[in-house]
């Protein structure tokens, strides 16, 4: 969503990945992404940001495919459109790049957990929305025209903090990856996203993994998104949700335990929790039980995300 001087960016063979014209609002400077340990991803202030990321194989000749072989890298690609986006080149190889032939409104981070041919864990990302009603979505290529239909959302942990604005903030549905080098096995695991609303209105939306949402002040919509999924590294419980002031929504029905779920200091909180599994919620004023419905897949969750009970 916002604007402003559209930084060139990364990679010939992504000039593709056109996304489809947004109507583009006021002028600032571009979305930041800096690097080493965390990729820290910035919204410049007064514009509004539509920041995706996804997770694609990035050929050794710079082709883009979704069937890796061992000659290449997992790289996350990250836009922001119409806003734009910037990274200065730390580590040739290593960090966020900028390379030659670039295409506007995007940056690519490599995976340096990723074993060729196999994803990795992805990396740890920092990411701060601005001042404007703002949407930060690392689901399956939600939302990108262009975008091919066998992209997947981008993986690793997402700490978000959607600033001022009512903001939309989608979090992590893809399983990281660990490999056994001695044998090629593969282990799955989900990790846990911490999504911050802060001033506004929000929507925050988590994933399988067990994560953390936060509204801070305003009416926001807090959804745990779909039930855990118990993997080889963690059995335990599920998401912590948090309101704060203002009268919130706190969608806990996922078919799993949640062990907080705290609507916070507001007067017409709601929350929507599982019968049987979910401990009692505090300072919430209407809540509403349902039987435990079983897995949800991720379609019925984006639906259910955009519905009000």
């Amino acid at each position: 969503m916002r604007r402003s001087t559209i930084t060139t960016v990364t990679l010939t063979i992504l000039a593709a990945f056109v996304l489809a014209p947004i109507a583009a609002p006021a002028l600032a400077a571009p979305t930041n992404v800096t690097w080493p340990v965390a990729v820290h991803v910035t919204a410049a202030p007064g514009t509004e940001n539509n920041i995706h990321i996804i997770y694609i194989f990035l050929e050794d000749d710079g082709r883009i495919t979704y069937e890796p072989d061992e000659e290449g890298a997992w790289i996350h690609l990250i836009l922001d459109h119409p806003a734009g986006i910037t990274t200065v080149e730390t580590h040739t190889g290593l960090s966020c790049f900028l390379p030659s032939g670039s295409h506007a409104g995007t940056v690519g981070c490599f995976d340096t957990s990723s074993v060729a041919p196999f994803p990795g864990g992805g990396e740890d990302f920092v990411v701060a929305l601005g001042d404007r009603d703002d949407i930060f979505d690392v689901r399956t290529a939600v939302g990108l025209g262009g975008i091919g239909t066998e992209a997947v959302g981008s993986l690793g942990s997402f700490e978000v903090h959607a600033g001022s604005g009512n903001d939309k903030v989608y979090g992590n549905e893809v399983p990281a990856t660990v490999v056994d080098e001695a044998d090629d096995s593969t282990y799955e695991y989900w990790t846990q996203d911490a999504l911050s609303g802060d001033q506004g209105n929000d929507l925050l939306v988590g994933g399988p993994g067990a994560d953390f949402l936060s509204g801070g002040s305003g009416a926001d919509t807090l959804d745990g998104g779909i039930e855990e999924i118990e993997d080889e590294f963690y059995t335990g419980e599920d998401d912590t949700l948090v309101g704060g002031p203002g009268n919130d929504l706190l969608k806990a029905w996922a078919a799993d335990r949640d062990p907080v779920i705290n609507c916070g200091p507001g007067r017409r909180d709601k929350a929507i929790i599982d019968r049987g599994l979910d401990p009692k919620p505090k300072g919430c004023e209407v809540v509403k039980k349902k039987p435990p419905a079983g897995a949800i897949d991720a379609a019925k969750v984006t639906a259910r995300s955009a519905t009000a009970y």
